[in-house]
């Protein structure tokens, strides 16, 4: 039946699997939600998808300052850190090499959805909930007036010597190695390779 006057009903596409729909699950940031409603790594994500993502990704407050000199409103990512920064602090993660840290454009750059995915997983907050788990006291931690000197050194303790990541930390916890967040401050997997 047509109702007079009125307009048809919507029709809306199937939730992503996992999903119902992009609303919020208790204590998620609407970013986030609509975020992952995108379906990250699944066949259906496309080319351009990535910038969706990564927008509402940018959005988080989190996500909104420099993850390492806390400059507002960043643009750059570290995609195999999980991370976003600002343009100054992306020339010296360039430089740290793309072993420790490949660097992105959040609207340039194509992306390919497993990099993707690590900033859906991580962002600036999980990140430094690991690398900068154990700053020392009175640890001079720079600003976005910092001079590139202090900011490199800054940069290069956290995410080339893991000066901060806890002693005995798995090194596989590691996002750069495919760790996750929730692994951070887990007991260690146990192995089971045939010893007793």
């Amino acid at each position: 039946h047509h109702r007079k006057g009125g307009n048809p009903p919507q029709v809306h596409p199937p939730p992503p699997p996992g999903r119902e729909d992009a609303r919020p699950l208790p204590g998620e940031s609407p970013h986030r939600a609509r975020a992952m409603a995108l379906r990250v790594g699944s066949k259906s994500f496309k080319k351009g998808d990535h910038k969706a993502v990564l927008m509402e990704l940018i959005k988080l407050p989190e996500n909104g300052l420099c993850a390492d000199c806390k400059s507002k409103g960043p643009r750059w990512a570290s995609s195999s850190i999980g991370i976003f920064v600002c343009i100054k602090c992306s020339g010296i993660h360039r430089n740290l090499g793309t072993h420790l840290s490949f660097v992105r454009s959040v609207n340039l750059d194509e992306w390919k959805p497993e990099q993707v995915q690590r900033m859906v997983t991580w962002g600036n907050k999980h990140a430094a909930a690991f690398f900068e788990a154990d700053v020392p006291p009175g640890y001079p931690i720079p600003d976005e007036n910092s001079s590139v000197q202090h900011l490199t050194k800054w940069i290069r303790d956290k995410y080339e010597y893991c000066k901060f990541v806890p002693r005995g930390t798995d090194s596989s916890r590691d996002p750069r190695r495919g760790g996750t967040p929730a692994a951070i401050g887990a007991a260690p997997a146990e192995t089971t390779n045939g010893a007793k």
